[in-house]
Order: C-alpha cells, then sequence, then structure tokens
C-alpha cells in the first residue's frame, strides 16, 4: 500500500537524520513517489509523523494483546508491572516510536494522537483487569489509568536521548510512581476471577 512505503520512508528519514531533515520533497524522494502524489495521503510532513506513529500504536496494542495470555496475574499490581514491561520492550525497540511520543511534545498533531492511544490503552487495561479480577466500582476508573500512563510516559522520557533506551532505574520510578498512584483508588489484594485461575 502506498500510505505504508511513505511512512516506511519516513521512518528512515527520521532514522538517519532526525525529525529537523523531514519534509514532504524529502519524504516523497526516499518514497519514490512525486511531491504531487504525497499530498494527496498527507497535507504536512507533521500529518506523515501522526501516521507513523498511529501505526506503531497499532503495533504496541497488537503486542499487548498478543502477550496476555503470559502477562503476570497474581495480583493487579504484577499484572500492572507485566503491562508496562511490554511497553517498555516495545519503546525499547523502536526508538524512532520513543523519540516521537516521548520527546516530540512541540508538535501539537503528535500529542494529539499519543493522548488519543493514552485514552485507549486505559481501556484496554482496564479490560484486562476486569477480566482477570473483581475489581470493585471505582468512580471514574477509566481516567486515572489515563493519569496513570501518562506519568509513566513522563517518567520514561526523563531518560537522556544519548541512551537511547528507557533506563532500568526510570523504570522501576515508573512502576513505583504508577503503583503507588492507582493504590489511592484500588484496594491493595483484589479477588481473582474464578475462571482465569486455571
Amino acid at each position: 500500500m502506498r500510505v505504508d512505503g511513505v511512512l516506511d520512508a519516513a521512518d528512515r528519514l527520521l532514522v538517519e537524520h532526525g525529525a529537523g531533515a523531514l519534509s514532504l520533497p524529502a519524504i516523497a524522494q526516499a518514497a519514490g513517489m512525486p511531491a504531487s502524489s504525497l499530498y494527496h495521503f498527507f497535507p504536512s510532513a507533521e500529518a506523515v509523523l501522526v501516521g507513523l506513529v498511529r501505526r506503531y500504536n497499532e503495533q504496541l496494542d497488537a503486542l499487548i494483546e498478543q502477550s496476555w495470555p503470559d502477562l503476570p496475574k497474581e495480583t493487579w499490581q504484577t499484572l500492572v508491572r507485566g503491562v508496562m514491561a511490554v511497553g517498555r520492550a516495545f519503546h525499547d525497540a523502536h526508538p524512532t516510536y520513543a523519540r516521537l511520543v516521548l520527546r516530540a511534545a512541540t508538535f501539537d498533531g503528535l500529542r494529539r494522537a499519543d493522548d488519543d492511544h493514552i485514552v485507549e490503552m486505559s481501556r484496554r487495561l482496564l479490560t484486562l483487569l476486569q477480566a482477570h479480577f473483581h475489581v470493585p466500582p471505582t468512580p471514574d476508573l477509566a481516567d486515572k489509568l489515563v493519569v496513570a500512563i501518562a506519568v509513566s510516559d513522563r517518567i520514561w522520557a526523563l531518560t537522556p536521548t544519548e541512551v537511547g533506551r528507557i533506563s532500568d532505574s526510570m523504570f522501576e520510578e515508573s512502576q513505583h510512581a504508577v503503583l503507588a498512584y492507582l493504590a489511592c483508588y484500588l484496594p491493595p489484594l483484589m479477588a481473582r476471577r474464578e475462571e482465569t485461575l486455571a
């Protein structure tokens, strides 16, 4: 598909030259297509970045879903830690994605795309929690999960860019912050659902 070809080309340019060198003519040349054709898909370089982030988001969502059967489910805390570990591994494996969502706050479109994805991830996490535990009625729990994920992202962004991955210390700090925050709204222990104990 031509859109995927454009996104692949933009991804390569980001790796080689960084976001500052990204332009529609450069992307069109890397994709092997006329710039006029590129405008039919993306009106600006930022729109290409948003498209790239959304594609990465879909890949992350699919990875989390594939990982569900193997996530630790002894407690809600181990489950949350497991989901965070999958997210960290994905960010570390895709440094371009990590740079765009953790450090490209100057791009309004990227920030909106990331915010939308955080909302979607919070819904997925809530579904996962409710599938494995008797979650007590908690007003606006999905909104609390949005805050928790946003806190984690912000802490991950504190890792110096030159490290190239989320550092162990920042990952540990993010877990402390997320679990402490959620503990304000969830009980220390939640009964597991019988059908998931096998």
